[in-house]
């Protein structure tokens, strides 16, 4: 089976567990800058890895512009965010990612929260908000306000090997139907 990853990564956290993959599976890894639409037609399995902002999968507007090249692929998501995981959380992002692939497999990873090494305007973002959270008693917040209110300005790296598990799993899964149908 050939396979690629394919990533965006604004931080570092996201190339982090696409190099973790390529690792694991031998996959060749791109940065979403690089990919042609070869990549798509020359590959039996495609990973896809971005951020999450706005409750969306940064890369996900690529995998569904070329919705009718990937159809008969193993295509797999994963993202990468701040909070801890949530079931409802990952349902939210799903719907706001994807309109032909809302079956995609998708796993959720912890990233990395930097504030003093963010982008000036990132940086500006985050610190109005952890202010205006800050304002909220604690048991009023949701899970992403807590995680930005408790972050600081300092590094808080939640990335671990152990998050490309289940999509280590799932390519494994690929591999067995593949080799079920020759």
């Amino acid at each position: 089976m050939s396979g690629i990853i394919i990533y965006k990564s604004k931080y570092g956290a996201s190339k982090k567990y696409a190099e973790w993959i390529s690792e694991e599976t031998g996959f060749q890894i791109k940065e979403l800058s690089e990919v042609t639409k070869l990549d798509f037609a020359k590959y039996d399995t495609l990973i896809f890895g971005s951020g999450i902002y706005m409750s969306k999968l940064v890369i996900s507007d690529l995998i569904e512009k070329n919705h009718e090249l990937l159809t008969n692929k193993n295509l797999i998501a994963f993202g990468v965010g701040s909070c801890p995981f949530n079931e409802e959380n990952i349902k939210t992002i799903i719907n706001n990612s994807f309109e032909y692939f809302k079956d995609i497999p998708f796993f959720y990873c912890r990233g990395i929260i930097h504030v003093n090494n963010m982008k000036f305007m990132d940086k500006v973002l985050c610190k109005m908000l952890q202010k205006v959270i800050a304002k909220k008693p604690p048991e009023e917040r949701t899970l992403l306000e807590d995680t930005i209110a408790t972050s600081g300005l300092e590094l808080n790296d939640w990335t671990e090997k152990k998050h490309i598990d289940p999509i280590i799993n799932k390519i494994e899964e690929f591999t067995y139907s593949i080799k079920q149908l020759d």
